[in-house]
């Protein structure tokens, strides 16, 4: 179990670093996944911290890379498989070269809808930039974290329909939370509260493997909560499970992404920290 910092600790280093987070002086999660996952939207602050990562990893970007085929994978068996034709994803983050969530699913069914939330004022430019000419993409700013707020936003109510099922992707931001384990459920378990049954969400988060790479992923875990990002947990099966409150997981459970979907796994040298960021899939009865 990580040291994490107190709720109260937590969410004012989250509420100082969000403040700063377009300050270049001062790296950012958004820049730092952008970098991570082959993008160009960062700056110094950003690959400097990068670099302090590689000081316990030298792929650390494989984390960004088994996240981003998770999704796109999940996505595409929402769509296809299930039917889903609304999609949530919180905290959208930057463009990176791989797309984003609303081409994988509109190119199996373009009738489907993307709500893209985040409160990032660079984020929300890049993704009103390349949305602009999309109808069936909506871009809301919101704090992800403050659940009960979100929900409320007039834009949701009428963009989408809330008596059909709805997809809810929280990727790789959960370990970003400014709270301990049990509070990152609580904001799930609003979310899941506002679903008709048949919805799902999807997350990730990195995982504590516990095992004798665990002594690595505390030296990431500590480069990250102590800069001024200030989180960034690896947490442990069970506390990622308990993400999924009221819902059945879709086999086969939560699981290493690369795992999850092997069949978008790409051709590279595997590593150990690719095991580290997990995923799961859970369905509201």
């Amino acid at each position: 179990m990580p040291n994490e910092a107190s709720p109260s600790e937590a969410k004012s280093a989250a509420a100082d670093t969000g403040s700063r987070i377009d300050d270049p002086r001062q790296p950012s999660t958004a820049r730092l996944w952008n970098l991570a996952s082959g993008g160009k939207d960062n700056f110094l602050a950003d690959r400097v911290l990068y670099e302090g990562l590689a000081q316990a990893t030298a792929h650390f970007s494989h984390l960004a890379a088994a996240n981003k085929h998770f999704v796109r994978g999940a996505a595409a068996f929402l769509t296809s498989e299930l039917g889903i034709t609304q999609y949530i994803d919180l905290g959208v983050g930057l463009p990176t070269p791989d797309g984003n969530l609303h081409d994988v699913v509109q190119s199996l069914n373009p009738h489907t809808k993307v709500v893209y939330v985040d409160q990032v004022p660079s984020v929300l430019a890049h993704a009103h930039g390349l949305l602009a000419v999309n109808e069936r993409v909506l871009v809301v700013d919101g704090d992800i974290f403050d659940s009960a707020q979100l929900l409320q936003q007039p834009e949701l109510s009428t963009f989408l329909d809330w008596s059909a099922p709805i997809a809810v992707f929280c990727t790789a931001v959960l370990h970003y939370h400014p709270g301990a384990a049990p509070d990152v459920a609580t904001t799930m378990q609003t979310y899941v509260d506002a679903l008709a049954t048949g919805s799902c969400t999807v997350i990730t988060h990195f995982l504590d493997p516990e095992d004798a790479t665990s002594s690595v992923v505390r030296q990431i875990e500590k480069t990250l909560t102590t800069s001024t990002i200030g989180a960034g947990w690896f947490r442990s099966h069970e506390e990622i499970e308990a993400m999924f409150p009221g819902q059945a997981l879709l086999p086969p459970g939560v699981v290493p992404c690369v795992q999850w979907w092997p069949k978008v796994q790409t051709a590279r040298d595997n590593s150990w920290i690719e095991n580290c960021i997990a995923g799961g899939i859970g369905q509201k009865a």
